[in-house]
């Protein structure tokens, strides 16, 4: 069992990794061997990703960082893949590189990684990435924070910012699904032809339901998908699980 990467922040102003948190490093090391053959084929001749292509790995709505860390340190490795983290809490943004740096023993230890402030995968290139993993605000509420509007606001102080970027991290909105639905709607044109998806979702998204609307809606692109639960478990009175999104070819 791999440890889980060390880290410092002031949880003030970002989310304290929890339950959720520990279900996709559990996820990741459960599968570890398949997404070592999936992005590192020994057979050239694989209809998986091209083992000439160094795979990126993006991790949205970072937080701590832990979860990129674990991924370099532990499953794809500390060369042989691009490492990126994106957050719109510039403050989790920097503990992400903090916590990298944390486990490192000496500087040459880990590979390439990098970070930027933006909503959820911003400024990317289309169909980029090879690994994505979402850990989304996937808790039912009235609204999703507009982070935008309030940082915009000068009336507001650092203390209310901090707040709002937390609850941010954990309001899902309506069934705690407006978020992950805006990366859905568009995984098509952000993961790669051979890319793979990791998200986590509670019983309350309703993840059955949201991966048959899902592929509805795909099709209707074009583009059909496998979409498969991967990992579940129960945390208290909830239940989280996490789904793997691959194109069908």
């Amino acid at each position: 069992m791999f440890a889980t990467p060390l880290y410092d922040a002031d949880f003030e102003k970002l989310y304290e990794p929890s339950e959720d948190t520990y279900v996709v490093l559990d996820t990741l090391e459960e599968i570890r061997q398949d997404l070592v053959n999936w992005y590192f084929p020994v057979n050239t001749r694989s209809t998986t990703h091209s083992p000439n292509k160094v795979p990126i790995c993006v991790e949205i709505g970072t937080g701590t960082g832990i979860i990129t860390t674990f991924i370099q340190k532990n499953i794809l490795g500390p060369d042989r893949a691009i490492y990126l983290t994106t957050d719109v809490n510039d403050y989790a943004c920097a503990t992400s590189i903090k916590t990298n740096g944390l486990n490192k023993k000496k500087p040459t230890d880990f590979g390439m990684l990098d970070t930027i402030k933006c909503d959820l995968v911003g400024p990317l290139a289309r169909k980029c990435v090879d690994l994505l993993v979402f850990n989304p605000p996937y808790v039912p509420s009235e609204e999703v924070p507009d982070i935008v509007k309030l940082t915009q606001d000068k009336k507001d102080d650092d203390d209310k910012i901090n707040d709002l970027l937390v609850d941010l991290a954990l309001c899902g909105g309506a069934d705690g699904m407006e978020t992950t639905w805006r990366l859905l709607d568009n995984l098509d044109s952000i993961l790669s032809d051979t890319g793979m998806a990791l998200i986590l979702f509670c019983a309350r998204n309703k993840p059955e339901q949201v991966v048959e609307q899902f592929k509805q809606k795909m099709r209707l692109k074009g583009v059909e998908w496998k979409v498969e639960r991967v990992f579940i478990r129960k945390a208290g009175w909830e239940e989280l699980t996490v789904w793997k999104f691959v194109k069908d070819w």
